[in-house]
């Protein structure tokens, strides 16, 4: 694993850093925030190094500090969600992503996985399944619980195959951003958003935006 400035973190037995998992908490209600510091701080190895209430506060302290990790609500103030899972993970292509939500659809988890989320886990969960998710997603895992996955794969059986790429843009376009915005948020060119457009139309058998709004709707994607 590295961190945010590219310089490797040895790892401690048993799932930590040598050095420490610095966490970055994304998370717009306070007593949330608190409850998820008291947990990660009692931990040997862990401390919470920064928290934020908003999607723009997340970008922005990303690029100052030293980060092994981010907990992250999907239900921040903008930008949120899928949509900001994709832009950290565009950013900071190595730093483990770990959600922390209230939703529980299958559809949620599939899009913010494929987003770039390393984990996904119910808010509703006991603290040392929290624990336990950190260490996963800190040490290059995946984290997601079987009968989550199971979900997800339900859920997904009839949805065509697309790319992680391809969904982050699927769900941009059904959110209203034009191919400049989408281009500007995935840092590639608007030439490959159009691309990336004229595949979803066909894989999906979609002839307008209109269709592809529709269509992410009834999916609940």
């Amino acid at each position: 694993m590295e961190s945010h400035n590219g310089t490797p973190q040895p790892f401690a037995p048993g799932g930590h850093l040598a050095t420490g998992l610095n966490i970055l908490i994304a998370e717009d209600h306070a007593m949330v925030r608190a409850g998820l510091r008291s947990i990660i701080d009692q931990q040997d190895g862990m401390q919470v190094v920064a928290e934020v209430a908003d999607g723009a506060a997340t970008l922005a302290t990303l690029e100052n500090l030293d980060c092994g990790l981010v907990l992250l609500d999907l239900s921040l103030p903008p930008p949120s969600g899928s949509e900001l899972v994709g832009m950290i993970r565009t950013r900071h292509p190595r730093l483990p992503v770990l959600v922390v939500s209230m939703h529980d659809s299958p559809q949620i988890v599939s899009v913010a996985m494929c987003a770039g989320a390393n984990g996904y886990i119910s808010k509703d969960r006991e603290p040392d399944q929290l624990l336990m998710a950190i260490r996963q997603v800190a040490t290059g895992g995946t984290w997601l619980e079987p009968d989550m996955m199971q979900a997800v794969l339900n859920a997904n059986k009839d949805v065509p195959a697309l790319s992680n790429r391809e969904r982050q843009v699927l769900v941009l376009l059904a959110s209203g951003n034009s191919n400049q915005e989408i281009a500007r948020t995935l840092f590639i060119s608007e030439k490959t958003v159009s691309t990336h457009k004229t595949n979803l139309m066909r894989k999906l058998n979609l002839n307008s935006i209109a269709d592809l709004i529709r269509y992410v709707d009834e999916k609940r994607l």
